[in-house]
């Protein structure tokens, strides 16, 4: 357990060894909710609003089951641009 202690403008200090396994850095953001009568800190990670595309449930999905289908040997390779376009032209 470590102690820490609010200050004056209601800021408190996570301890070094918290951050450090947390993976907390210095400019990080943290969530902070209330749970009964526990303050509960939860790092968080900004997305630039041109990428929130990405993390969609749906998208995640699908980078799942393409990730499933490439272990799976599921994949097609070409040995040059001029071979993988011909392709890409026949599969549409």
């Amino acid at each position: 357990m470590s102690l820490t202690k609010i200050n004056e403008r209601g800021q408190l200090t996570i301890p070094a060894e918290l951050r450090k396994t947390l993976h907390c850095e210095p400019g990080d953001y943290v969530e902070v909710v209330i749970e009964g009568d526990v303050l509960k800190v939860v790092p968080k990670t900004v997305i630039d609003k041109d990428q929130e595309w990405f993390w969609t449930k749906e998208w995640q999905k699908g980078e799942k089951e393409a990730e499933a289908d490439y272990r799976a040997g599921k994949y097609k390779t070409a040995k040059s641009v001029k071979e993988f376009l011909k392709e890409l032209h026949n599969e549409g």
